[in-house]
């Protein structure tokens, strides 16, 4: 072996790490941040994040200022999610990407609160809000 075949080694190792880091970041955001168990309750919404799994959040009704609707770029078309807000903080986004019944939640929502606002989609906001 010879210098530069170590340096090659080294350079591709460190590659590997790094993609795999970032995976693991996105994939933990969107399990996160995206992937949630949602039940409508007469006075609140409980949720689940984590595919089902992670800890118990429950918002009454009363805490949720309004919503967002926001269009997210996808291929091979678009698709909508609505962010529940509390005095302009997130509380929850729901996407159509996850959700089946996502049109008769929005419905339920779309009854229930005030629309705030369109959000346009930011790539730069939604890699930051995987740290947040």
């Amino acid at each position: 072996l010879t210098s530069n075949d170590i340096f090659d080694i080294i350079g591709g190792i460190v590659a590997l790490l790094l993609v795999t880091l970032i995976w693991l970041v996105m994939f933990w955001g969107e399990l996160r941040l995206k992937t949630h168990r949602i039940y409508f309750k007469a006075n609140s919404i409980e949720v689940r994040s984590f595919l089902g799994l992670g800890k118990k959040l429950s918002c009454s009704y009363d805490e949720i200022t309004g919503f967002k609707i926001g269009l997210q770029p996808a291929y091979p078309f678009p698709y909508e999610s609505i962010t529940l807000m509390h005095n302009g903080k997130k509380l929850l986004r729901i996407s159509q990407f996850y959700f089946r019944n996502y049109n008769e939640m929005k419905l339920l929502i779309t009854e229930q609160f005030e629309n705030n606002q369109i959000e346009k989609f930011s790539l730069r906001k939604a890699i930051i809000e995987i740290f947040e």
